[in-house]
């Protein structure tokens, strides 16, 4: 089933549904990680599962209101506990989603973000 932020992703970025997952993945990845995509997922083939979780929560959202609560359930996963994704950052960067979601998604009844920040301030929940 496509949701309203896969259309508007596909048609913004000339997408097909089918590659939908795996572009929004790549497009907002660390730039470290992207040459390591498929290296990573053959060394583990669920090495990206917490980043495609994310992103399953992202295109759900009806607007900007509800990132936050994505954004927190996928810093707290307890795979970007690991060194490759926590200190070498080879995950999706959150200020990259936020700004793919900020460019496709509606505001939220709480005006969104402001200036690309989140509420607190900072979208960066894994304390870099």
């Amino acid at each position: 089933m496509t949701t309203a932020f896969q259309a508007r992703y596909c048609a913004r970025w000339g997408v097909s549904p089918a590659d939908f997952r795996a572009d929004l993945l790549t497009r907002t990845l660390y730039l470290p990680a992207r040459p390591l995509v498929r290296l990573l997922a053959w060394f583990d083939s669920e090495y990206f599962q917490a980043d495609y979780e994310f992103i399953d929560d992202v295109v759900q959202l009806a607007d900007t209101a509800g990132f936050r609560d994505a954004l927190d359930c996928y810093a707290q996963h307890f795979s970007n506990r690991r060194f490759l994704r926590s200190r070498l950052r080879l995950r999706i960067s959150a200020r990259r989603m936020w700004r793919v979601v900020h460019e496709i998604v509606p505001s939220g009844p709480s005006g969104g973000a402001k200036d690309g920040r989140m509420d607190h301030g900072s979208l960066t929940p894994f304390g870099d």
